[in-house]
C-alpha cells in the first residue's frame, strides 16, 4: 500500500494573471488557467524585495493567504544593444506587461499588488510616494474570479 498523498490533492489548480501597465495605470488584462503552482508561497507578511511587486491573494476579510513575488516586474531601466557591448540605461519603459502564477485558492477573493520600495518607477502615476512604508505601497486590487477587470 502506498502511503504518499495523492498528487491531485497537493495543490490547488493554478491561475495565470497577466497585468499591463502604462502611464494611465495598471490593469488586469487576462486570467488564464495555469498549471498547479510548483513553488510554495513567498512570505505574505514580509517586505517585498526592493525592486519587486508582490501579488497577494486575500480572503473577503482581507487576510492574505498566498504571496508570489515578481522581481523587476516594472523595470526602471532598458537594455541597449550595441555591436561591441550591451548595457542598461536608467530609463523606465513607458508601458509593458508581466504575468504571475497563483493557486486558484477557493478562500481568496482578491489579488492585491504591493510594490517593493523601488518596485514602481516614480514616473508612473500609481507609484507609491518615496519612503512609503510597506502597508502604504498597495498599487492595485482586483477581484480574483470576476470577469470584470479592475483598474487603478
Amino acid at each position: 500500500m502506498d502511503s504518499r498523498p495523492e498528487r491531485g490533492l497537493q495543490a490547488a489548480p493554478g491561475v495565470r494573471l497577466v497585468f499591463a501597465y502604462d502611464a494611465g495605470g495598471i490593469r488586469l488584462v487576462a486570467r488564464q488557467p495555469g498549471p498547479r503552482p510548483s513553488l510554495p508561497s513567498d512570505d505574505p507578511g514580509g517586505e517585498p524585495p526592493e525592486t519587486a511587486i508582490a501579488a497577494d491573494l486575500h480572503t473577503p476579510q482581507g487576510v492574505p493567504t498566498f504571496r508570489r513575488v515578481v522581481r523587476d516586474a516594472i523595470p526602471d531601466s532598458v537594455e541597449v544593444f550595441h555591436p561591441d557591448r550591451t548595457f542598461r540605461v536608467p530609463e523606465p519603459r513607458a508601458s509593458g506587461a508581466f504575468a504571475v502564477l497563483l493557486p486558484d485558492d477557493g478562500r481568496a477573493s482578491e489579488v492585491v499588488l504591493v510594490a517593493g520600495a523601488r518596485g514602481v518607477p516614480g514616473s508612473f502615476r500609481f507609484a507609491p510616494p518615496p519612503g512609503a512604508r510597506a502597508g502604504a505601497r498597495e498599487i492595485a486590487r482586483f477581484p480574483l474570479r470576476e470577469e470584470t477587470h479592475g483598474d487603478r
